[in-house]
């Protein structure tokens, strides 16, 4: 019994190490979001965080908020800032919502699409824009780090 066990863990430690991280050609080639290296980085011409500047006196802003429950819902990060009162939920937040509000215009809504690895703006509108139109411009959620806390396990 003792020479199995040795004999397997042996096995393992010299055939475990070649296979340890490798994934098929195939699999690699049409999944970014296998959990690879690569993918937890966010190509610099996606965002990761979609940020919204708007107010609840804002026609357009309130035609839009069922948008951001859809995204949020769909594992999207949003992190929505209140033009009159910008405050933040969680430390996550903190940074971002720091940042945007000291962009703040004089008109809202703002709508911005943020790559937090290049600390960059990707896409931003001053208007009301669709679902659609945004998620041209997301990076799909389950490979962003940027996820909304509780989808990051």
């Amino acid at each position: 019994m003792k020479y199995v066990t040795l004999a397997a863990i042996v096995s393992c430690l010299v055939f475990g190490s070649n296979i340890q991280g490798q994934v098929p050609s195939d699999v690699a080639a049409n999944r970014y979001d296998i959990g690879l290296l690569e993918a937890e980085v966010v190509p610099a011409e996606y965002g990761d965080v979609l940020v919204v500047i708007g107010a609840k006196w804002c026609g357009p802003c309130m035609r839009m908020y069922p948008q951001w429950k859809t995204l949020r819902a769909q594992g999207y990060r949003v992190v929505y800032i209140d033009y009159d009162r910008p405050t933040y939920k969680n430390d996550d937040d903190k940074a971002i919502v720091e940042k945007f509000s000291a962009m703040r215009d004089k008109s809202v809504p703002d709508v911005y699409v943020y790559n937090t690895d290049t600390d960059k703006i990707v896409r931003q509108w001053h208007q009301y824009v669709g679902i659609k139109t945004i998620k041209d411009y997301l990076w799909k959620p389950s490979s962003s780090t940027g996820l909304v806390p509780e989808l990051r396990r």
